[in-house]
C-alpha cells in the first residue's frame, strides 16, 4: 500500500483585502518556524443526515451527503512566535469579516472552512513549561453528495 503525506495549507482572506496564505507543514518564510509543529492533519468525513420517523415509530434517516472535516494538532513551544500565529487563525475563523480556506493537497484545492471546536491547550509530556499542544477542529461549508475515492491519497 502507497503511503501519502498532507501537505497543509491555510489561505486567509479579508472581504476588502489581499490574501494570507501559511504554509503549515515546513519551517521556511511564509510556513512555520522549526520549534513549532504541526503534529498530525486528520481529515474525516461526516454523514449529513437526517432522522425521520415513519407512522410505526421506524427510524428512517436521510443521507444527504458528506462533510469533511480535520483536526489540526499543534506542538507550540511557549517562546515560540508561531504560538501567536494559531491564534490568529482559530481568531478568523470566528470572524465573518474573514474567509478561512483550507488545502491539504499542496495548494491544488481549497476549501472554505468553519471552526468547529478548538480544546487546549494541554501541556507537553504533562508539563506545562515545555510547552503545549494546540489543536483545531475545522470542517468545510459545503458537503459533497459521495464518499470520495480514498485510492488516491489526494483526494481533499
Amino acid at each position: 500500500m502507497a503511503g501519502y503525506r498532507w501537505r497543509t495549507w491555510i489561505r486567509m482572506t479579508p472581504k476588502d483585502g489581499l490574501a494570507e496564505v501559511l504554509d503549515l507543514g515546513f519551517p521556511y518564510p511564509g510556513g512555520f518556524l522549526a520549534n513549532s509543529v504541526l503534529v498530525s492533519a486528520e481529515p474525516t468525513y461526516r454523514e449529513v443526515l437526517e432522522s425521520r420517523e415513519t407512522i410505526e415509530r421506524r427510524l428512517r434517516p436521510l443521507i444527504l451527503g458528506y462533510r469533511k472535516e480535520v483536526r489540526l494538532r499543534f506542538d507550540v513551544i511557549d517562546t515560540d512566535p508561531d504560538a501567536a500565529v494559531v491564534g490568529k487563525i482559530a481568531r478568523r475563523l470566528m470572524d465573518p469579516y474573514w474567509t478561512v480556506e483550507l488545502s491539504l493537497d499542496d495548494e491544488r484545492t481549497y476549501h472554505e472552512i468553519v471552526l468547529r471546536s478548538a480544546p487546549g491547550p494541554d501541556p507537553l509530556g504533562g508539563k506545562t513549561i515545555a510547552g503545549a499542544r494546540l489543536e483545531l477542529r475545522v470542517m468545510t461549508k459545503e458537503a459533497i453528495r459521495n464518499y470520495p475515492d480514498i485510492r488516491t491519497g489526494t483526494s481533499w
